[in-house]
């Protein structure tokens, strides 16, 4: 897949591990992969050709690995895995539960995280904190195995995830409980890149939002759109990785949007002058434009030119500085449904 070794999808952090373990032993379907990546992905048409790549390349010399950086525990193998997984792996590695502090309370805290928000209570647990910490320091020992690490590293996951689950309240904090997740899925993207994958190349995939570099001096036109303070993870990386990351978004001019989970809508009109505008006004169907080889001061994509990257919502920003390039499809079509006979969850 033009040289990249790893394909990260904005899916969980354990939920992809585990599907990938999976197939390393064998269970090589294109619902194996599915399991491990979020539904909004996996349960549409348009995700299947990739799991068939995926598939097919498990069985070569060289397979396209699957990861996951969320932090989220939203997924079927999370609520379902997880804790026996994780006592899997303190058996392995000779930990015994009667020295972590609060382990009883801790597991079933950690029980309703997974199935939130019907049962997770949003008070701040300090006992919570003080059993993922006894946890982390028993992993963390001289010789740690790579999956001891894996481990380390999800557990830090977790703590971000029930930080963000405390502020994600009707009267909560919603901006601050997203910069949460956002940092935190740099860190896990950053820690497969440095410590599982280290010198391989990785391609990751998720909401433009999130993988944006700098969205803090985005002009969305309208007041408390939080942009303001809002660090998304390709924000994270970009400080990490400098020109080791490329960030891409996409913007169309015309057709339907939608997902699995939100109705189809049409996209709205294109603004007069907007990065859009251009593009069809050149006539293109589809087109890529390398924003990170525009170096000339003054020209005109340097200056705050409309764009809908985030949702097809108009928003004027110096794009260079969001994205070091941009895909614009002419019409865009919605995602469809995976058809009955094939569908996984």
């Amino acid at each position: 897949m033009h040289g990249f070794d790893v394909v990260a999808s904005e899916s969980g952090f354990f939920d992809a591990d585990l599907a990938w373990q999976w197939m390393r032993s064998g269970e090589r379907s294109t619902s194996t992969i599915a399991s491990g990546v979020h539904g909004a992905w996996s349960a549409t048409a348009e995700f299947q050709p990739l799991a068939e790549y995926i598939k097919r390349s498990a069985e070569s010399p060289r397979p396209l690995e699957l990861a996951g950086y969320d932090s989220q525990l939203s997924g079927r193998l999370s609520q379902q895995q997880l804790i026996p997984q994780l006592r899997r792996q303190l058996a392995n590695s000779s930990i015994d539960t009667l020295s972590i502090s609060g382990w009883s309370e801790f597991i079933a805290r950690l029980d309703s995280l997974m199935i939130r928000p019907a049962s997770w209570n949003p008070v701040p647990n300090q006992q919570f904190t003080l059993s993922l910490n006894a946890l982390m320091a028993q992993f963390d020992r001289d010789g740690a195995t790579e999956r001891e690490q894996f481990w380390i590293q999800l557990l830090r996951s977790i703590s971000a995830y029930a930080r963000q689950s405390e502020m994600a309240t009707p009267r909560g904090d919603y901006t601050a409980a997203s910069s949460i997740r956002d940092e935190q899925m740099a860190d896990n993207l950053l820690w497969l890149m440095n410590t599982r994958y280290r010198g391989r190349r990785v391609v990751a995939w998720g909401a433009s939002l999130h993988t944006a570099r700098e969205v803090t001096t985005i002009d969305p036109g309208e007041p408390n759109s939080g942009f303001d303070r809002f660090i998304s993870m390709g924000g994270h990386l970009s400080r990490s990785l400098g020109h080791g990351l490329y960030s891409i978004g996409f913007v169309a001019s015309d057709g339907k949007a939608g997902t699995l989970q939100r109705s189809t809508q049409a996209l709205p009109p294109i603004t007069p002058g907007s990065l859009e505008d251009v593009f069809r006004e050149s006539g293109f169907d589809l087109a890529f434009l390398d924003l990170a080889g525009v170096h000339v001061n003054g020209t005109w994509v340097q200056t705050r030119v409309v764009a809908g990257p985030f949702g097809y919502a108009p928003m004027r920003a110096i794009w260079p500085s969001v994205f070091d390039g941009m895909i614009y499809i002419h019409t865009m079509q919605p995602v469809h449904e995976v058809s009955a006979p094939t569908k996984v969850d």
